[in-house]
């Protein structure tokens, strides 16, 4: 089901996916995919796609802003991001940033539903809970996307995926892939 139907949205959404990464470029040229490496199944490491949402230099602008630093290692919202290329925050908004995940999935290293993949540094904030998120591929999408996102606290996003791994299935993968379509459309959540 994850090969057909990532396939199936990768040649349905070549266009946007095109259209994405020409307005990166002609903003803030190459590269358009955001690469970062994320822990997958059995602990292993993977490249996570995403399209770029920040400038090419948006380190030097963090090292930069002593006050935005602070607010991003807390792992809190920064206002008027000046990271952010001009749509950024929009394809973040709509989660149209998260498309590139689906070749992700068509590699192998992700499901369609699942937890997020972790980064290797928030592998101790995951508690016990750490075990469980190496049994299973993580997911584009999942409870915590479809229960409120960056609304939810980090506890809450660790007890859905816990909640995940325990009681699932078909019906509710399908349930979760819904719900989060609902949200993205929504905005409900978004950062």
């Amino acid at each position: 089901m994850d090969i057909v139907l990532s396939l199936i949205g990768l040649i349905v959404l070549f266009p946007l996916f095109l259209l994405i990464a020409i307005l990166i470029m002609l903003d803030d040229g190459w590269p358009f995919f955001f690469k970062q490496n994320r822990l997958g199944k059995d602990a292993v490491p993977f490249p996570m796609y995403k399209f770029r949402t920040m400038c090419r230099n948006a380190e030097q602008i963090l090292a930069e802003n002593p006050e935005i630093h602070e607010r991003v290692k807390a792992g809190l919202k920064v206002e008027d991001d000046p990271r952010l290329l001009k749509f950024g925050k929009l394809l973040r908004k709509t989660s149209l940033d998260e498309l590139p995940q689906l070749l992700n999935v068509l590699l192998g290293h992700m499901s369609l539903v699942g937890p997020r993949p972790i980064l290797p540094l928030e592998l101790d904030t995951r508690g016990d809970a750490a075990e469980l998120y190496f049994r299973m591929k993580p997911g584009c999408a999942g409870l915590w996307q479809c229960e409120g996102r960056s609304d939810t606290d980090y506890e809450t996003r660790v007890r859905l995926d816990e909640e995940y791994y325990w009681f699932t299935s078909t019906r509710r993968d399908i349930v979760v892939l819904w719900k989060t379509f609902v949200a993205v459309i929504t905005g409900k959540g978004a950062q």
